[in-house]
């Protein structure tokens, strides 16, 4: 039931587990959904911006000059 997207606390009642725990040890995980959750990763990391965003500390976002410490 999770491997079509049911949500773990759904298939845990639908299923009579009482605690995570319990549910957790019966939650097998297979070649293939490891394989789709690194296509998924990548898939992520491939829309994220190439640059960064952070300046120094003391940097002004317009200027080529080193901070001054």
């Amino acid at each position: 039931m999770v491997r079509p997207g049911i949500l773990d606390g759904v298939v845990m009642t639908l299923s009579g587990h009482k605690t995570p725990s319990i549910f957790d040890r019966y939650k097998i995980v297979s070649e293939a959904d490891l394989e789709r959750a690194a296509e998924r990763l990548q898939s992520h990391l491939a829309g994220q911006p190439t640059q960064s965003k952070i300046a120094p500390i003391g940097a002004h976002p317009n200027s080529d000059q080193e901070p001054k410490i």
